[in-house]
């Protein structure tokens, strides 16, 4: 908005000068329709600069809202152009690291894998080798 408010005011300052022209110019002849063409452009710009203007207010006004009324000043205002972008998986890899969401899913599916696990290792049966020795009423068994 700034850079238009400058640009409109430049406007303003050219209509003005065409205006003063004209007026010199045709001063002999006061019923010059150029004349009259040249003052509506130029209080059409200056109407366009006064709408600039109340624009850039009701802003700094809707700022001031959003920063607890605490006034805010144009100049304060930077603004960073950075014409970069970031590739899309390096933009996705952000949002899913950010997410909540994201991390509760990941987290739960972690969890459900260490369940299965335990399932299959409860579900099959506990083969192990070695030397074994048992009795059972008075016999003895022994072997691999």
């Amino acid at each position: 908005m700034q850079k238009r408010k400058k640009l409109e005011e430049k406007r303003v300052e050219q209509a003005k000068r065409v205006y003063d022209q004209i007026q010199r110019f045709f001063a002999v002849d006061p019923a010059n329709q150029a004349l009259n063409k040249s003052k509506v452009a130029w209080l059409q710009q200056q109407f366009e600069l006064d709408q600039l203007d109340i624009q850039v207010n009701n802003t700094l006004m809707e700022l001031q809202k959003l920063n607890g009324g605490n006034p805010i000043q144009a100049d304060q205002i930077i603004f960073v152009s950075d014409n970069e972008v970031a590739e899309m998986q390096m933009l996705w890899a952000d949002k899913l690291s950010a997410d909540a969401k994201v991390k509760m899913l990941s987290a739960r599916e972690s969890v459900t894998e260490q369940g299965v696990k335990l399932k299959k290792n409860k579900l099959l049966p506990d083969l192990t080798s070695g030397y074994n020795y048992q009795g059972v009423n008075s016999s003895n068994y022994s072997g691999f």
